[in-house]
């Protein structure tokens, strides 16, 4: 049976069956706490083991030493948080030696840390910042307790892995210049203010600092995580995270809306909340539980990409505002969202939070990682371009942390020593001290076909987790098969005795998602936990342009998709989907032709273009630009995150900077040659003080890029733009277009609006503004 779906379903209820332990701890209402498996448990293969060990092999290992550690030796550093490098980059690679046990990992991590602590001063202090500028505010500064933070975290993490005294003390004495230097006791600084972000950088501190406090009981080290939590409100730059969300659970209305930093904070009230319960303080436990929960809901119900990813330039925008291109999903808030749900996960052993996991493992973070595994893109749009870079920058070292974990969320242990098989992975569990050994076979996310095997002295329970997407199949047990109807969404229990074989085979239909909000009016494709995607790299070979291009009606209601493989081996190789699909013109009929698609963690691994969304074959055909996604130029970067290429005259740009110009543009360009006959241009936001181009020394120019990189060549005007002048836009409407006819096509990479922007009412600064700026090849 096929279907068309609106959204991902993340809660089903636990429905009892034949064969199968139905237990009510186990609904999703009640849920009970879980805990990852051992280190050094796990061994990991498949689709994650190829990522995880090319982090490993292609980041790692060869990440520069002297670069990690320049601005602890070299105060100040070359920019105000390049401390926190080394941190993450520890948090990592202790994450994976305890899978891989890789020597030279573990040689590499222990000069570093060695050289790291050399850098320490006799008070703690172990930042980056020089002493005229330490806990300073001001242009870049802000950043020295975050890079405490980080310093704190990559310690831990290493100590938890060597036992090393020498590093818990180096941590203890950073922990004790904190408590020393900020509070509210008078002659102390306040946290919140000494902070970017209104205060969630520095306080973000608090989850390493109640790590400390674990380890070493000391209690000035709660005390000190009391207090950042109390700032929060009492401070006058406080970003009042708690009461906030307690009387409006909306995460774009805290603070400055600022993603990453907000979600740090959150994990650090998630173990304050672990540690209070572990004194019997669980009312207050309770409360700041429920204060991350109710943010964790907002995030995945309105500010939720179909792939996993969160925020738009780094922010948490308005309810349901997510632009498929430009700065999407910064990687530093995916990965710090993926371990928020990680965490909740522990916290409740909840269905939902391994769901909502595995649609960010398998598509978003796997899709900012190179599949070579050396370069990370810092945001990963839905369309256009995926940037993959190999320099240092905080979305590089991010990114990393969250591959180095993903062996430890394939299995958890549960309080009755049931175990938990949170992710369908080719995989091994070894619990050498209970004797227990759990084998997965599998292709998974690419086939649905799951062998686990069992081996135990005696009976065990095994909680098998069925993804909410998998609502068809079977699951058995030595040849006693249960259908899976219904049944997504939940863990199924079984009693396993030693040798026998749990087979789960999920029917992986694919499905068609239909866009909503900015996406209303297209499609999405998905397949088991992937979302698929276009790669234009793909379209080069069958000589094909991939602007209007979508899936048959025939398709939409019944779809079949073929996977097929393609590379030199078989573990290199991205898998393709095949599909039937079709192209479309204004007036024309749609050609049908098939479809190549791939997931999403490979798309535009090669260089090319990618989109997601395609148009919904049963609505209007509207003719896509051919500059549909393609890259995107104006005069000045403005304040404004949106698109001028990304079929949605509702998104805009303008070029605010405050300060004022003569001459302001914007351009779309390709990398193939396109032929043009009419080019629109849509005017995006008329304000108080600009927004508009100003007619009264001629009407915008149109201008064309006739060879790739060459100069530009003015082919027409807009001459339906109205008279305007500086002051008054003359009743312009948001998304109104202006259209030029040429007499005969041109053959040119690029189109560009020329003009003079408006100053409104500040004749101080002008700008304008672009909703989008389009190209076709035919007459309307």
């Amino acid at each position: 049976m096929i279907r068309t779906v609106a959204t991902l379903s993340l809660i089903v209820h636990l429905l009892a069956m034949k064969g199968v332990v139905g237990m009510n701890r186990l609904d999703p209402s009640v849920g009970i706490p879980t805990d990852w498996v051992p280190p050094g448990s796990v061994r990991v293969g498949g689709l994650l083991g190829r990522r995880f060990f090319a982090n490993e092999r292609n980041r790692l290992l060869p990440m520069d030493e002297t670069a990690l550690l320049t601005g602890f030796r070299n105060r100040p550093g070359p920019q105000a948080w390049i401390g926190e490098h080394i941190g993450k980059w520890l948090d990592a690679a202790s994450l994976t030696y305890q899978v891989t046990g890789n020597q030279a990992l573990k040689e590499k991590m222990d000069r570093l840390v060695a050289e790291l602590l050399k850098t320490q001063e006799p008070d703690g202090y172990l930042g980056t910042y020089d002493r005229d500028h330490r806990w300073s505010l001001g242009g870049e500064f802000g950043w020295d307790v975050w890079v405490h933070k980080y310093v704190l975290i990559g310690l831990l993490s290493y100590y938890r892995v060597t036992g090393d005294r020498s590093v818990l003390e180096a941590a203890e004495r950073v922990g004790h210049l904190l408590v020393r230097t900020f509070g509210a006791e008078p002659g102390k600084l306040d946290l919140c203010e000494r902070s970017t972000h209104v205060g969630m950088a520095s306080s973000s501190v608090l989850q390493p600092m109640v790590w400390l406090y674990t380890a070493t009981g000391e209690a000035s080290f709660l005390n000190f995580c009391r207090y950042i939590l109390w700032s929060w409100d009492h401070s006058t730059a406080g970003p009042k995270i708690i009461s906030t969300l307690k009387r409006n659970p909306k995460v774009h209305q805290v603070a400055n809306a600022k993603a990453y930093e907000m979600m740090s904070c959150l994990l650090g009230v998630l173990e304050l909340a672990r540690a209070l319960d572990r004194r019997g303080e669980k009312e207050e436990a309770k409360d700041l539980r429920q204060a991350v929960l109710s943010a964790w809901d907002d995030i995945v119900t309105y500010r939720l990409y179909i792939t996993g990813g969160t925020s738009l330039g780094e922010f948490f925008q308005e309810d349901h505002y997510l632009p498929n291109g430009g700065p999407v999903a910064e990687t530093c808030a995916v990965v710090t969202l993926l371990q928020l749900t990680w965490e909740l996960f522990r916290e409740t052993g909840q269905c939902r939070f391994m769901d909502v996991a595995e649609t960010i493992i398998f598509n978003h973070l796997l899709g900012a990682q190179h599949p070579e595994g050396d370069r990370w893109c810092y945001f990963t749009p839905l369309q256009g371009w995926k940037d993959y870079r190999q320099d240092i920058n905080c979305c590089a070292s991010s990114g990393p942390r969250g591959v180095a974990f993903l062996p430890f969320s394939i299995y958890s242990l549960d309080p009755d020593g049931g175990i938990r098989i949170n992710l369908f992975c080719e995989s091994e569990l070894n619990l050498k001290e209970r004797h227990i050994r759990i084998v997965q076979q599998t292709d998974y996310p690419y086939d649905g076909q799951v062998t686990v095997t069992v081996r135990t002295p005696a009976p065990i329970r095994i909680r098998t987790r069925i993804p909410s997407w998998g609502r068809d199949g079977k699951i058995c047990k030595d040849g006693e098969a249960v259908p899976l109807e219904g049944r997504g969404g939940q863990y199924l229990e079984w009693l396993v005795s030693d040798g026998q074989t749990i087979r789960v085979a999920l029917t992986m239909e694919p499905e068609v998602v239909k866009g909503t909000g900015l996406n209303q009016g297209r499609i999405a494709l998905r397949r088991g936990p992937l979302i698929l995607s276009l790669d234009e790299s793909l379209f080069r070979s069958v000589g094909r342009l991939w602007t209007n291009v979508t899936i048959t009606r025939e398709q939409k209601t019944q779809p079949t998709i073929t996977l097929l493989r393609r590379g030199k081996t078989e573990s290199e190789a991205p898998f393709l989907f095949q599909t039937q699909g079709m192209t479309h013109r204004r007036g024309t009929t749609p050609e049908p032709f098939q479809l190549i698609l791939t997931d999403f963690a490979f798309a535009g691994a090669e260089g090319g273009r990618i989109r997601l969304w395609l148009p919904d074959p049963d609505g209007t055909p509207e003719e896509e630009s051919l500059f549909a996604f393609a890259k995107e130029t104006r005069s000045r970067w403005g304040n404004v995150i949106g698109s001028i290429c990304d079929e949605h005259p509702q998104t805009w740009v303008v070029t605010y900077d405050g300060t004022k110009r003569d001459e302001d543009w914007f351009a779309v360009e390709s990398d193939m040659p396109q032929k043009v006959r009419r080019i629109v241009f849509y005017h995006g936001r008329t304000y108080h003080d600009g927004g508009w181009f100003d007619t009264s020394q001629g009407k915008p120019q149109v201008q064309v890029r006739r060879q790739l990189g060459g100069p530009w060549e003015t082919v027409g005007r807009l001459e339906t733009y109205p008279e305007t002048t500086a002051t008054d836009p003359r009743g312009l409407l948001q998304g109104e277009p202006f259209e030029l006819v040429l007499k005969e096509p041109v053959i040119c990479f690029g189109i560009r609006v020329i003009g003079r922007p408006a100053c409104g009412d500040n004749q101080t600064q002008s700008f304008s503004s672009c909703a989008e700026l389009k190209g076709f090849s035919d007459l309307r």
